[in-house]
């Protein structure tokens, strides 16, 4: 995102070409966020139904837990932890 911020305070997006590739590249990345949020939400789903069998509740188990460090982290260091 700094490389994009730099280039905005420049004017690289000021003219109507620069908003069109800004505005198409924002497209393209949501569209590949939602693809794969949606992906993950149908295994989850699946998870939670039995569809998956032992593995989907060992896939949530380890979801949970994932998140569980996530949030101890988060409160330990008072940051996000990359």
């Amino acid at each position: 995102m700094s490389i994009v911020g730099k280039a905005w305070e420049r004017g690289a997006f000021g003219g109507n070409l620069g908003r069109a590739v800004a505005g198409g590249s924002v497209g393209v990345v949501s569209n590949k966020f939602l693809v794969g949020y949606t992906q993950f939400e149908s295994i989850l789903n699946a998870s939670f139904t039995g569809g998956l069998g032992f593995v989907g509740y060992f896939f949530i188990l380890g979801t949970s837990f994932l998140i569980l460090v996530w949030i101890s982290n988060f409160i330990e260091y008072r940051t996000l932890v990359m």
